[in-house]
């Protein structure tokens, strides 16, 4: 039984797809007091929650299988409304992999996908993903070029396209931490009384976060709070701040050696790394 690790953007996709089947959020609030857990959304304690039964799982093999039952139901599910190759993203698909060496060079690249701009209809995405990665080169260094041919093919003008850049940093993305618990637990109160004072600065900042930050993500994707992106998306920083801190302590608390069963990596649909195996 191989003992490997994955990435903490990993272990958090996991929880998140579990954490819409039975789960008890009175679990994770048997780890921390109410002032580390007020800022969260229901949902995002449900993922906070999964996070720790995964970690739990390490040890547990009852609790592997329910992890993989919950996990084949919540795929089975998104599969049959959501076709892969419809999703607006250029790069589907791959499987996401599990790591023997905490040296490996893919924990140290760069995670990149562009959005498929929603003037492309839904018929035309398998047509534009082929097109971008023909044309990838003039959108990176001729992108208005790129745009006229974009409108020429489909018949659309676009001026922007989304793009995601993700940094992995090595042992980081692993949730492998020096720190231990009462270090962690430190850096959290830190992160919390920064949150106040942030809130607090002003009655329209505080009134701002009060309206819209249980749901930042939402928020930000509202054209009715425009005016308000700067504000709710440091925000939204913030949460993301604690919520990995969390995770961190989650992980030192339950699983400190942080290693997973390859077989039950496997059952999840992760492939083995073909850089460190």
């Amino acid at each position: 039984m191989a003992q490997v690790f994955i990435t903490k953007s990993h272990l958090e996709n996991i929880a998140r797809l579990i954490s819409y089947q039975s789960i008890d959020v009175n679990h994770i609030r048997g780890f921390y007091e109410s002032r580390f857990l007020g800022f969260f959304s229901t949902p995002e304690l449900n993922t906070l929650t999964a996070v720790s039964l995964v970690l739990e799982s390490i040890k547990d093999e009852e609790l592997k299988i329910k992890i993989i039952t919950l996990h084949d139901n919540a795929k089975a599910r998104i599969e049959k409304y959501n076709k892969n190759e419809n999703s607006r993203w250029i790069y589907v698909g791959s499987k996401p992999a599990y790591h023997h060496d905490e040296k490996c060079i893919s924990l140290y690249s760069t995670y990149e996908n562009y959005e498929i701009p929603v003037e492309i209809p839904e018929d035309k995405i398998k047509d534009y993903r082929t097109f971008f990665l023909n044309n990838i080169d003039e959108y990176t260094n001729k992108r208005d070029v790129f745009f006229a041919k974009v409108e020429l093919k489909f018949n659309v003008r676009i001026n922007n396209v989304k793009e995601v850049h993700k940094e992995n940093s090595g042992r980081q993305s692993l949730n492998v931490f020096t720190g231990g618990h009462k270090q962690i637990l430190s850096e959290i109160s830190n992160i919390i009384e920064e949150m106040h004072k942030y809130k607090n600065q002003s009655n329209e900042v505080k009134r701002i976060i009060s309206n819209t930050g249980f749901n930042t993500k939402k928020a930000l994707k509202h054209p009715l709070y425009n005016e308000s992106h700067e504000i709710i998306r440091e925000w939204d920083n913030y949460k993301t701040k604690l919520k990995d801190l969390i995770i961190q302590d989650l992980t030192s608390i339950i699983a400190p050696e942080y290693k997973f069963d390859h077989d039950f990596l496997e059952e999840l649909g992760f492939k083995k790394c073909s850089k460190c195996f």
